[in-house]
């Protein structure tokens, strides 16, 4: 049930271990532009909220569900969402200290 990390088929190309980046025709790294890369991770912890709250409300109508699978889908949620707040929070802290470059 345990896969490693570099083996999951949703992280990007970026986030693998080992792999060297590539460069595309257009100049980026990866295949993906960077606002891509931040839709796709926006687009994906929406996807597993839907599916914790799924999973919660099938386990409310006394379906054949158990609780280890609703609080992993729980538990998968939450540190994608953890994961997206601190991808805000460094791009928050980067677009602060570009603003207080002096020209």
């Amino acid at each position: 049930m345990t896969q490693p990390i570099s083996s999951m088929p949703h992280f990007p190309q970026l986030m693998q271990p080992g792999l060297p980046p590539s460069m595309n025709e257009s100049g980026m790294i990866g295949g993906g532009s960077f606002q891509d890369l931040l839709l796709g991770a926006v687009s994906e912890t929406n996807q597993l909220e839907l599916n914790a709250q799924n999973a919660i409300d099938r386990s409310m109508l006394g379906e054949d569900i158990s609780q280890v699978e609703v609080m992993s889908a729980v538990k998968k949620a939450d540190l994608s969402m953890r994961l997206l707040l601190q991808m805000r929070n460094k791009l928050m802290e980067a677009y602060q200290e570009i603003q207080q470059l002096r020209m």
